[in-house]
C-alpha cells in the first residue's frame, strides 16, 4: 500500500511538472494572440472611425438637404400668400384665403387670423419662417388632403362601424361565387404581404458596412475569440496546477496512508438529514426530505489529541 501511494505521489509530482511546461506554452501562445488581436483592433478602430466620419457626413448632408427642402416649401406657401410681392404677409392677403378658415363659415375672422399672426399685422420672411409658418402647416396640409383634424377621423370610424339591418342581411345573403371572389383577393392580398416582408429582409439583410470595413471587424473578432480561447486554456492549467499542488502540500499522515482517501466521499442519514464528508475537503448536509445542500466545514487539518493522525478538523 505504501508502494501504490508513493506511485500516486510521483504521478502527481510528474503531472505538475508537465503542467508547468503547458503552462509556459499557454502563456506565449496568448501573448501572440494578444498582440494580434490588439494590432486587429487597432486596424477596426481606425477602419470604424473612418466610417463613422463618412456616415456622419452623409447624415449631415441629408439634414442639410431635408432643411433646404423645407425652406424651399415655407418659401413657395410665402410667395403664395403675399400675393402683392412687397415681401410680407397682411391680414388681408390672409383674409383672402379660405384655407385659413378654421370654422369653415365662409370667412377668416379676427381670431382666426391672430391665431395665426400673434400680436404682428403683418410678417416678412424671417418672421413668417420661424414663427408662423409652423402654425399655418396643418391647413395647408388639410388643404391639401394630407391632414385629417381628429373630429374628422371619430365621424368617420363611426360611419364605417354603423350598417344599416337591410344591408347586413345582404351581406348575408352573398352567394358562393363572390366568397370565392374574397377568397382570391385575400390571397392577393396576402401575396402583396408577403412581397412587402421580402423587401424589408432585404433591407435588413443589407450589409451595414462596405466589405473592406466589414472585413477588418471579422478579422478584429476572429482575433478576439482566438484570445479569449487562448487565455482560458492558460485558466484550465492554472486550475488543474493549483489542485495538484495544494494536493502535494497535504498532509495525508505518515507514508501518506490516507491519499487514497482524498476525491473519495462518505455518506450517513439520520431520520432528518444526510450528511457527506468528503476527506481533505469538506464536510455538508441535505434535508432528507429534499432541500438545498449546505456547507458544514471546510478540511483544516489534523487535531488528534494523544494521535495527531485519529481526529479532522473541518471548519
Amino acid at each position: 500500500f505504501a508502494s501504490l501511494t508513493q506511485q500516486m505521489k510521483q504521478e502527481k509530482v510528474n503531472r505538475v511538472q508537465s503542467l508547468q511546461r503547458d503552462k509556459s506554452e499557454a502563456e506565449a501562445v496568448k501573448k501572440e494572440k494578444e498582440m494580434l488581436k490588439q494590432e486587429a483592433e487597432a486596424a477596426e478602430s481606425v477602419a470604424l472611425e473612418a466610417y463613422r466620419l463618412v456616415e456622419e457626413a452623409e447624415r449631415a448632408k441629408q439634414q442639410e438637404e431635408e432643411r433646404a427642402k423645407e425652406e424651399q416649401e415655407r418659401f413657395e406657401y410665402f410667395k403664395l400668400i403675399d400675393s402683392n410681392m412687397d415681401g410680407k404677409i397682411d391680414i388681408s392677403e390672409l383674409q383672402a384665403r379660405q384655407t385659413f378658415d378654421q370654422n369653415k363659415d365662409g370667412v377668416v375672422s379676427e381670431e382666426e387670423i391672430k391665431f395665426l399672426l400673434g400680436d404682428l399685422t403683418e410678417a416678412d420672411w424671417t418672421q413668417f419662417s420661424s414663427e408662423i409658418f409652423n402654425r399655418m402647416k396643418p391647413f395647408f396640409m388639410l388643404e391639401k388632403g394630407l391632414f385629417q383634424p381628429p373630429s374628422e377621423q371619430k365621424e368617420e370610424t363611426e360611419k364605417e362601424e354603423t350598417t344599416e339591418p337591410n344591408q347586413a342581411e345582404e351581406w348575408g345573403d352573398e352567394d358562393e361565387e363572390e366568397r370565392n371572389d374574397d377568397d382570391e383577393d385575400e390571397g392577393d392580398g396576402e401575396k402583396e404581404e408577403g412581397e412587402n416582408t421580402e423587401v424589408e429582409h432585404e433591407e435588413e439583410d443589407k450589409p451595414k458596412y462596405d466589405p473592406a470595413t466589414q472585413q477588418l471587424i471579422d478579422d478584429a473578432d476572429k482575433a478576439r475569440a482566438e484570445y479569449e480561447n487562448a487565455e482560458r486554456a492558460v485558466r484550465d492549467v492554472e486550475r488543474e496546477l493549483k489542485h495538484l499542488q495544494d494536493s502535494l502540500e497535504k498532509d495525508y499522515g505518515p507514508e501518506d496512508d490516507f491519499s487514497a482517501l482524498d476525491g473519495e466521499c462518505f455518506e450517513y442519514s439520520d431520520r432528518e438529514y444526510t450528511y457527506k464528508l468528503c476527506p481533505f475537503d469538506q464536510v455538508s448536509q441535505k434535508p432528507r426530505a429534499g432541500g438545498i445542500e449546505t456547507k458544514l466545514g471546510t478540511w483544516s487539518g489534523w487535531v488528534g489529541s494523544d494521535i495527531k493522525y485519529t481526529a479532522m478538523l473541518y471548519d
